[in-house]
């Protein structure tokens, strides 16, 4: 009985340290991509309205034009959609939960934004 206890433990152990890891970078990777489909959606936005729109990501915030959300993740970067759809510099957001890593890139001209 003791053997089967201590196999147990073990075994959860085991599940426990390989699963919650794994679970912090699926979190990451998809509150991320979401966080890169809003911001395409406030591209177009700015396209089809024809108005800028700036964006500060700061202390789990997501702010466009003084309006502010809520993020799950930390990620840190500002910058602006202009009329036409592009950004108004090119950079990278580093964006942070529970000690793992993910990067938004936002491309200068275009603004095409990508997650690595």
């Amino acid at each position: 009985m003791i053997e089967v206890l201590l196999v147990m433990t073990i075994v959860s152990s085991f599940f426990i340290i390989i699963y919650f890891p794994k679970k912090y970078d699926l979190f990451l990777k998809i509150h991320s991509e979401v966080l890169k489909e809003q911001l395409l959606f406030l591209q177009s936005k700015a396209i089809v309205e024809k108005k800028k729109f700036d964006v500060v990501l700061k202390n789990y915030q997501f702010i466009i034009n003084d309006f502010s959300y809520k993020l799950e993740i930390d990620c840190t970067g500002n910058f602006r959609f202009h009329e036409n759809g592009n950004v108004s510099k090119s950079l990278t957001i580093p964006c942070l939960y529970k000690g793992k890593k993910r990067e938004l890139v936002v491309l200068l001209g275009s603004g095409r934004i990508y997650v690595k």
